[in-house]
This record gives structure tokens, sequence and C-alpha cells, in this order.
């Protein structure tokens, strides 16, 4: 028997779809319902939303495109450009409804309440907020200056605009000058009298200390150069940098206590002196000490202590006993001729050209000496002077300055010590209650600086012309102990004070800037 084919049915395309569940086909029209409802919702919602900034709704497409430029595109003048059709920024109140930041709606008082017995407090006066908000107005500007363009009122630029626009928008000079000064700023030429720009640097010795007290002292005429010495037989030569002060040289001096030193006028030797008739030279170039006398039998046991160089570099006078002046040549050491003066030599200063010598004696008379004649061609009393001490004359002649025993300077002008047996002082400086031991006018003649050894930190500092202290030196905290003596440099930018502990303390003062 033949068996029959079973015939083969072929899958319809919709047979081919997977058949699904009733309860899925439910989430399915759930979930097409949801999305169906929030897309009307979105729909109502953006019907529904407000202006943007106080746009119509039309035009937030464009207004949202220009505010993508300028937000995500790193505009640097965003702010500024930041502004609508109308002039006005986006999204700023109005300037009459603006309120300045000093300006708080919390301290407005109301005086309602202040009328009220019931209130508990103490009540304020009526204009406490115009007070709080004056004082915040003043913190803010110090703060950040005066109120910038972004932070004033649509009504005072307003003001200020008219104001340009009547004087025909140029700024006064004197307006310009005081809106922005600081390429106007400049050091004064003269010394201010009121406080001095002065400060304590390094030690100028401090790489070699004197031991004991410090007897000589003094800046080279025309390099960075400080020189100290002292009864301990030794001279040092430092390098003046306001740091570190380095020591160039040191000389030994075998039996010689040095009571007095300088530079030569050009620098080129250091002469010293000591309780005996001998002075010696120290060759800075050549290295070399040489050993110099001038004196003869009959000034045998003439001490030559104390000297001065002129600083033309012609003559050394050296003072010596009863009365007498020893000129000797700079350049050959040879003693050229001894001056004759009542009394006792105290004191001696040359001119700042060399052409005249200033002896002081210590009967109070002042003797002044022509070099080229080598004779006294005025001489005048020293007014109130006992005993004088030291005596120092202003680079060019216009002032003379004389210590005394008793504490006093006092200050002449050339237009009367010249001419006057009897000159008036223009000032008499008693600031000091000891003796006067040193008196230096710096190069400017703006500064007369006086020290006396007898008393601690005795040193002060007079401005001239009109002969005022400095109050502010020395420092109440900086013991400077017993001062010998003090030197300015050059270009008066330091002023060294030495004293008997044998150090050289450094300033540094600050109205001049060269050394």
């Amino acid at each position: 028997m033949l068996r029959r084919a079973k015939k083969r049915s072929v899958p319809s395309e919709a047979a081919a779809v997977p058949r699904v569940s009733r309860s899925k086909a439910k989430n399915v029209e759930f979930h097409s319902s949801v999305e169906e409802k929030e897309l009307q919702k979105d729909e109502r919602d953006r019907k529904r939303k407000p202006n943007i900034l106080g746009m119509p709704v039309n035009k937030r497409d464009s207004e949202e495109a220009f505010l993508e430029k300028y937000v995500l595109g790193g505009q640097e003048t965003f702010v500024e450009n930041l502004n609508r059709g109308d002039g006005k920024r986006i999204g700023v109140l109005d300037a009459e409804q603006r309120k300045p930041a000093w300006e708080d709606e919390e301290d407005e008082v109301n005086t309602s309440a202040h009328q009220d017995p019931s209130h508990e407090r103490t009540t304020l006066p009526a204009n406490t907020a115009t007070i709080f908000s004056n004082k915040r107005k003043t913190q803010f500007e110090k703060v950040v200056g005066s109120t910038p363009s972004w932070a004033q009122l649509q009504s005072d630029k307003q003001r200020r605009s008219d104001s340009e626009d009547e004087s025909g928008g140029e700024e006064d000079e004197a307006d310009r000058f005081l809106r922005r000064t600081g390429d106007y700023l400049t050091a004064s030429e003269s010394l201010p009298k009121g406080s001095l720009n002065i400060r304590k640097v390094t030690n100028a010795n401090k790489e070699q200390y004197t031991k004991g007290k410090l007897s000589a002292l003094e800046f080279h005429p025309t390099s960075q150069v400080l020189l100290t010495a002292g009864e301990d037989q030794s001279l040092h030569i430092f390098q003046v940098d306001g740091k570190n002060n380095p020591k160039i040289q040191s000389v030994a001096m075998e039996h010689f206590p040095i009571t007095n030193a300088h530079f030569s006028a050009d620098g080129a030797e250091v002469i010293m002196s000591s309780r005996s008739r001998w002075y010696y030279v120290y060759d800075m170039i050549a290295g070399k000490v040489q050993k110099m006398s001038f004196l003869r039998e009959y000034h045998e046991r003439q001490p030559l202590r104390h000297f001065t160089v002129s600083p033309d570099g012609s003559f050394m006078a050296f003072l010596g006993l009863y009365g007498f002046i020893h000129l000797v040549s700079a350049k050959n050491k040879e003693l050229i001729s001894s001056l004759k003066m009542n009394g006792s030599v105290s004191s001696l200063a040359f001119s700042g050209d060399g052409s005249k010598l200033f002896s002081f004696g210590d009967d109070g008379e002042v003797y002044i000496w022509d070099m080229k004649s080598r004779e006294c061609i005025h001489k005048f009393v020293d007014e109130g002077c006992i005993k004088g001490t030291t005596i120092s004359v202003s680079r060019g002649g216009q002032y003379l300055a004389c210590g005394s025993h008793s504490g006093v300077v006092n200050i002449y002008d050339s237009s009367q010590y010249m001419v006057a047996a009897r000159p008036k002082p223009i000032k008499a400086v008693m600031n000091l209650m000891t003796s006067v031991t040193s008196a230096k006018f710096n190069h400017t003649n703006e500064i007369l600086g006086v020290a006396s050894f007898h008393a601690q930190s005795a040193v002060k500092l007079i401005h001239l012309p009109d002969c005022h202290v400095f109050q502010n030196f020395p420092p109440r905290a900086d013991s400077i102990g017993l001062p010998t003596m003090l030197d300015f440099s050059p270009s008066s930018g330091y002023m060294a004070v030495g004293n008997s502990r044998g150090k050289a303390l450094l300033y540094r003062l600050g109205h001049y800037k060269d050394y």
C-alpha cells in the first residue's frame, strides 16, 4: 500500500511574528499612553512658559542663540555687550531701581516704631540709617577705592556726562594729575625736616671689631670703603655695601696705639697718629708703612695725637702744644710752617676748597687762617662758650658749627662769622647735656651730626637750614653706647657712628639714593 504524504503548511507573515501574551500587550498600551501624556504635558508647559528675560515667546530661540554665543563663546567683553536692543542691560534692574552696595533696607528707621511707648529698647535717632549707610560707604571706598563705574547710579553717570558735555569733554589738567599720580611720585630734592628716613644696617666692621674704643672712623673720599682704627694697634679697611661689608685688609701697628687716622685727599694713603712725636703713612697701593716725623729737638716731647687733612690735598694740620698748629705738606711730608694762636688748640677744620683753616681754642675763640698767606684773617668769639671742644665747617663754607664743653652747639652763617667779632648764631642747639666731642656736616649741608662721648647714645642729627633736631634718631630701641665719632659717606647714603665698644654702627639714609 502506498502511504499518502502529509501536506506541509507554509507559515504566513502573521504567523512569523511571535505571539504576545495578553498581559504584555496591556503593558505596551500603558507605556504608549504615558509617553503620549508626557508629550501633551510638555506642549502645554511650552505654551504656558513665561517670556525669557522679558521677551516674547516667538523670539525665544533667537535669544537663546544670542546667550549661547556670549556665554559659551568666552567673549571677554560679555558684560559690556550683554545689552538688549533698547540699550539696557539684560537681567539688570533699571538704574533708578538700583541701590549702592552700602545701602541696606534693614537700616531704615521706622519713625512710628520709635514713637511707640511700648517699644522696650532705647530708640536711636531718626538718621541712624543714614549714619550706617555713610559708614559702610566709607569702608567700601577704602577697600576698592572710589566708586567704580559699574557701581555708579545712572543719575551719577548722567550728571558726570552732562558736566563733561558742558566743559567740551576735556578733563582739567589738575583733574588728570589727581586722577593718576603713579608717574609723578618722585623723591624730593630737599631733605624733609619732619622725620628722617633712616634705618640700621649691618655694622660696617662686623668682620673685625676693634678691641676697646674706636678712635678713628672715616669713609673713603671716592670709593665705597671705610677705615676703622683704635688703641689696639690695628687698622682695618672694609668695603661698604650695607649687607656683608667684607674686610679688605688689616694692618698691625706694633707699639703704636692709634689715636687718629685719615685718608689722604686722593684716597691712596692712610695717615695715622698716636701719643708720640711720630706718625705713620700707609701706602695702600704699595702695601708699605712708613714712619715719619717733622719735629725737631725743641718739639721732641710733643705728641701728635690729632690732625686733619685739607680736601685739596695740599696740607696736613697737626694740633700742637701751647696754641701751635703745624702745617705739613701732604705730598713730601715736610714741615711748611707753624701757626700760633692764644690759649690752646682744641679742634681744627679746613674749608671745602682747602683755602681756609678754622681753629677753635679752649678759650672760646675761633681763628680763621688764609692758607696762601698763612695769616689770621679774622677772629671771633663763640657766643656763650667757656671752653671750646670741636669745630666743623660745611662744604662751601655756608655754615660753621662750634661745640662747647657745656654741650651747646652754635651754628653760624657765613654772612655773620666772617665779618663780626661777636656774631649771633642762627641757632644754639642744646640737646646734648655733656661735652661735644664730634661734629660733621653731610655733603649737601642739610644734616649736621653731633655727638658726645660722655653719655649713652648722645648723638643728634640737626636739619639745616631750619636747625631742628630729628626726633626719630637715635631710636629708643637702638643702643649706640658711648659714641666716639661719626661720619657721612661721600653722597650721604650712609652714616657711620663709632662707639667705645669698638663697633662702627652703620645707618642707611633713605633720602639719598647714591652712596
